[in-house]
């Protein structure tokens, strides 16, 4: 069983909530190693070609990651989800650049924070 890390985009069957079918996308990986060493589970992003620009979204720009993806996309870093490790298709490329990376966890984070 292949193992991911935090950053990794990886491509899975997304089924929409109240539907019976799915779809092909891409995610992105939040969960760091301790966490993904725990069980078979993987906190996700999913990423979309729909651009929001809001403040959850990060759109990604092609140069900080390993490999492009197909369209210009964006990160939905308020729609976090678990996913079995078994379940991922397979993996499509990484992030390489560190602060984009910590930009995704920091909107994640704002997204959770308890409010004031």
């Amino acid at each position: 069983m292949k193992n991911y890390k935090q950053g990794d985009i990886v491509w899975i069957d997304y089924q929409y909530i109240g539907e019976l079918s799915s779809k092909k996308r891409p995610c992105i990986i939040i969960s760091n190693l301790e966490s993904n060493n725990l069980d078979n589970d993987y906190l996700i992003c999913p990423i979309t070609t729909t651009n929001r620009i809001n403040p959850f979204s990060a759109l990604i720009d092609n140069k900080y990651l390993s490999r492009s993806l197909p369209q210009s996309s964006e990160i939905r870093c308020n729609k976090i989800f678990t996913y079995r490790q078994d379940k991922i298709a397979e993996k499509h490329c990484e992030v390489i650049n560190k602060e984009f990376l910590e930009e995704v966890l920091a909107k994640v984070y704002s997204a959770i924070v308890v409010d004031e």
